[in-house]
């Protein structure tokens, strides 16, 4: 990630990934996970640390749940 605050810090379950925001982007393991959304944040791991389910929207305004598996694929809203 790059010059600013990283937030909403989420290690998984199993011990082995984290996942975080930083300026409105997903990042899972220090990856940027590209979505078609501006506004990706406050991630947190499924029990079974298969994904990430975070507040994904056009503006911070009209935002809802998305899911996303820990590789990056599968969005789903």
């Amino acid at each position: 990630a790059s010059d600013g605050y990283i937030y909403g810090y989420s290690p998984s379950p199993d011990g082995k990934h984290i996942a975080y925001h930083q300026d409105y982007k997903l990042y899972i393991d220090g990856n940027y996970i590209e979505t078609p959304y501006q506004f990706n944040f406050a991630p947190k791991w499924s029990p079974d640390s298969s994904g990430v389910v975070f507040w994904c929207g056009p503006n911070n305004d009209q935002s809802n749940y998305c899911w996303i598996n820990k590789d990056g694929t599968g969005l789903k809203e």
